[in-house]
């Protein structure tokens, strides 16, 4: 048999008030590895941006690259510093 409970639509959203900001405090957001170096291709796609628009963030010096063994990288340090 089911039940209906009666309450008050005050005391509901102070419920799913608390039950929400419980949750938040207590989810821990993991770090970003802050050293991670990405590719081009995966700086632009975490960015959301064109290859062409990368290579003018790098080329006015809103953003810095990094090569090794011939390859572009970016850090996700310099990525997260620039676009702030």
């Amino acid at each position: 048999m089911k039940q209906a409970i009666i309450i008050e639509a005050d005391e509901l959203s102070e419920m799913i008030r608390e039950a929400v900001t419980e949750a938040m405090a207590s989810h821990e957001p993991a770090p970003q590895d802050q050293n991670k170096l990405l590719t081009r291709t995966e700086t632009a796609q975490y960015l959301s941006v064109s290859l062409p628009t990368l290579n003018r963030y790098t080329a006015s010096g809103r953003l810095r690259s990094r090569k090794i063994g011939g390859k572009v990288f970016f850090s996700m340090s310099d990525i997260n510093a620039a676009m702030r």
